[in-house]
């Protein structure tokens, strides 16, 4: 029953390092001005940011961890188990 608990809360946190990437990248991404078509474009409101605390890039694997390890809780409650076969 602790491998269910371990699995899923390690997904869950690999989970959520790859949203807290995928923010950071994203974030990044978008709050850099550019340059189109010779205009200087990204510090007007025209456009489209994304913003978030600085506490989400950190709480997204511990969010993720934390519900695995309620989905662990409720299958095992229903009986899930994760054994090896001995022979």
């Amino acid at each position: 029953m602790r491998v269910l608990f371990v699995l899923l809360a390690g997904f869950g946190f690999a989970l959520g390092l790859l949203v807290s990437a995928a923010l950071l990248i994203w974030s990044s991404d978008t709050s850099t001005p550019r340059r189109v078509n010779y205009a200087f474009v990204g510090a007007d409101d025209s456009g489209t940011s994304f913003e978030f605390p600085s506490g989400v890039l950190l709480a997204a694997p511990l969010i993720g961890a934390l519900l695995g390890l309620v989905l662990a809780a409720g299958l095992s409650r229903f009986g899930w188990q994760l054994i090896r076969k001995q022979s």
